[in-house]
């Protein structure tokens, strides 16, 4: 069964005793602990200190492709007055985008609804952000929130609570998709002569290439195309390689399998390696730069017109390059 919200159902729920009522956010409590609120006003004592926002967030499993839902923990320094709801696809496709006053409060725990325009196919990507304080909104008195999650399995995919800012609010992910790397290969090992049967000799290189990510959305994985110098000033797509994205971050890819060749075009080494992406975005979301770092085996090679094979182990290492910078044309 599609699970889906409508705008009245994106609510809060507000334990009271022993029973767990719904309140919509866009209802105004009448004041602290249902009493009427009243017109008398009374000194309050001079805050010399404040902490900053904190904020926890969980996926809901009742989440699907019609429909997102949270449980949030958030405290604030003031009374929260305000909330925004915000649902993309990683396509940048908006489902969700509300937001309301009210007063809820230094803190509230429950609920956190994100009702879609309309259903999205299986398979899709889908950031679900919000936040509760004020508005304008910023570090000082607002906590934001946001899960990234494939919308037919519900697999969390990325996730984010705190202070307002750093949140990624969509559309990127995923954050490879069209994004290119300069890089450098450090290989250290040996090869073997074939012909004089396992006689064994030190040999280390460098080996730069570029790699270029996009993403398959039918399958949710990247296609990756590896770029290397087949000849002086000759750039050539020498390999191809496939990867599903990572679980539970975008940081990591797992046992990454590529080929990498060596300045011309017979002799490559095949590594399976683990690199670690370190992003750097701005504040509503958007990749502004990432480096690439990871280490792993040399099981596989060939050198000098197939006599020679090679073993060893591998460090990749390098930056994220516009299009505009790749010394060929993609």
């Amino acid at each position: 069964m599609m699970k889906r919200f409508s705008l009245l159902t994106v609510v809060f729920s507000i334990a009271v005793g022993n029973a767990l009522f719904a309140m919509s956010v866009l209802a105004q409590p009448t004041g602290p602990q249902g009493q009427p609120t009243t017109t008398a006003t009374l000194a309050q004592p001079t805050v010399t200190a404040t902490l900053p926002p904190t904020a926890t967030v969980a996926f809901d499993p009742s989440s699907g492709c019609g429909s997102g839902l949270l449980q949030i923990a958030l405290t604030t320094p003031i009374d929260m007055t305000y909330y925004y709801v915000l649902a993309t696809t990683s396509t940048g496709t908006v489902l969700s985008d509300l937001s309301g006053v009210g007063n809820w409060g230094t803190s509230y725990t429950g609920t956190y609804g994100f009702p879609f325009n309309s259903t999205v196919p299986d398979g899709t990507i889908v950031t679900l952000y919000g936040y509760m304080g004020q508005t304008p909104p910023s570090a000082a008195n607002t906590a934001e929130f946001s899960i990234t999650y494939r919308c037919d399995t519900d697999q969390v995919l990325a996730s984010c609570a705190g202070p307002y800012g750093p949140c990624i609010k969509g559309p990127d992910f995923p954050a490879l998709d069209g994004r290119w790397f300069k890089l450098n290969a450090a290989v250290k090992g040996y090869t073997v002569d074939i012909a004089k049967n396992n006689a064994i000799d030190p040999h280390n290189f460098t080996a730069p290439f570029y790699m270029g990510f996009a993403w398959d959305t039918a399958n949710t994985f990247y296609d990756v195309r590896v770029f290397t110098e087949t000849a002086p000033g000759v750039w050539t797509n020498t390999s191809n390689a496939t990867k599903i994205t990572p679980i539970h971050s975008q940081n990591f890819l797992s046992d990454f399998g590529l080929a990498v060749h060596v300045n011309n075009a017979t002799d490559y080494f095949v590594t399976f390696h683990t690199p670690y992406i370190k992003y750097v975005m701005d504040k509503t979301g958007v990749l502004k730069s990432a480096k690439y770092s990871g280490s792993g085996e040399v099981f596989l090679g060939s050198f000098n017109g197939g006599t020679l094979e090679y073993y060893g182990s591998v460090k990749i290492s390098g930056s994220m390059v516009s299009v505009s910078q790749l010394p060929f044309t993609p």
